[in-house]
């Protein structure tokens, strides 16, 4: 007599522990924020870099260009020219922070 009430027990406990499983949230996945290869701010990317080479340069700022942006995997690079033929790379990294300015 004791048998059925403790299948009885262990069916209500098989079927709660079953239950317990979809009460978990679903993994959440990760998406990207901006677009690959696109700059977060372009604009302010390239006034910078000129900013940057017309001060290294000792130019006026009309006489610097920056005709090429390259995206890498965590970093950007803006080419440019002075009016001299002078050629720079300005890096950012890829929330658009200045790294640098290398004299190419």
């Amino acid at each position: 007599m004791m048998i059925a009430p403790l299948r009885c027990g262990l069916t209500i406990l098989l079927a709660l522990s079953s239950l317990t499983g979809c009460n978990t949230p679903a993994p959440q996945t990760q998406q990207a924020t901006a677009t690959p290869g696109v700059p977060p701010r372009p604009f302010q990317m390239t006034q910078l870099c000129i900013d940057k080479a017309s001060y290294r340069y000792n130019t006026d700022r009309r006489g610097v260009s920056v005709v090429d942006i390259e995206s890498f995997q965590r970093s950007y690079e803006l080419r440019g020219y002075t009016v001299r033929d002078e050629g720079f790379t300005c890096t950012f990294d890829e929330k658009g922070a200045f790294l640098h300015l290398s004299m190419r």
